[in-house]
Formats: structure tokens, C-alpha cells, sequence
């Protein structure tokens, strides 16, 4: 009788090889992609800096207008530049209480909640925002 585990053997080196084969195709894409990954996120970054720049230009040619308006209007430019100065300092305002309300967010207090088991099974959606 033919002993058949040289077959066998050979079969699984094959396998073995098409499965290392496989493996690094997959690993060499995935590298590919990561690279590729990085770069696009990179020149979002660089285009999100962009357009923040653009959008400061654009918001203070309309604080100009208004001051311009005002003066125009009859407001001393002293108190035109003021009026402008609150505006800024307004929606300044506005925006770092949206922000401090939005990083409870970060600290998962639900999950955390859960985790201590203050209210087993419990998910409190009224704190997500």
C-alpha cells in the first residue's frame, strides 16, 4: 500500500503557503490603506484650518459693514467698534457653554453609571445630547 501522508503533507505546505500568501496580501493592503488613510486625513486637517481662516475673513468683513453701518448711521465709531466687540464676545460666550455642556458627553456617564450599578440596567438618554 501506498502510504499517502507525502500527499497529505504536501496538500497542507500548500494550504500553509496560500494561507501566508493570503495573509500578507491582506497585511500589504491594509498598510496601503492606512498610509493612504493618513494622508487624506492630513489635507482635511489642512483644508479645516483653510476654511476656518476663511470664515474669520468673512465674519470680520460683516463686523466691518456693521461698524461702517453704524458710523454711517450716526454712532460714534468708538462705540460702533464697542457694540461689534460685544457681538464677538456674545457669541464667544454662547459657544463655550454649548461646549462645556457637551463634554459631560465625554465622560460616558451612563456607562459609568452602569459599571457602579447605581441604576442597574438603567440608560439615562436624556443626558445625551
Amino acid at each position: 500500500m501506498d502510504d499517502p501522508r507525502p500527499g497529505l503533507l504536501q496538500e497542507a505546505r500548500a494550504i500553509w503557503s496560500a494561507l501566508r500568501g493570503v495573509a500578507h496580501d491582506r497585511v500589504e493592503l491594509a498598510a496601503l490603506e492606512t498610509r493612504i488613510a493618513g494622508e487624506s486625513l492630513a489635507r482635511m486637517v489642512a483644508a479645516g484650518i483653510l476654511i476656518g481662516l476663511l470664515l474669520l475673513s468673512a465674519w470680520l468683513a460683516i463686523l466691518a459693514a456693521g461698524v461702517v453701518g453704524l458710523v454711517a448711521a450716526g454712532v460714534h465709531p468708538g462705540w460702533a467698534l464697542l457694540i461689534a466687540a460685544l457681538v464677538n464676545l456674545g457669541g464667544a460666550a454662547g459657544l463655550f457653554f454649548l461646549v462645556r455642556r457637551l463634554a459631560r458627553n465625554l465622560a460616558f456617564p451612563g456607562t459609568v453609571r452602569s459599571l457602579r450599578n447605581e441604576h442597574p440596567g438603567a440608560i439615562a438618554t436624556s443626558e445625551v445630547h
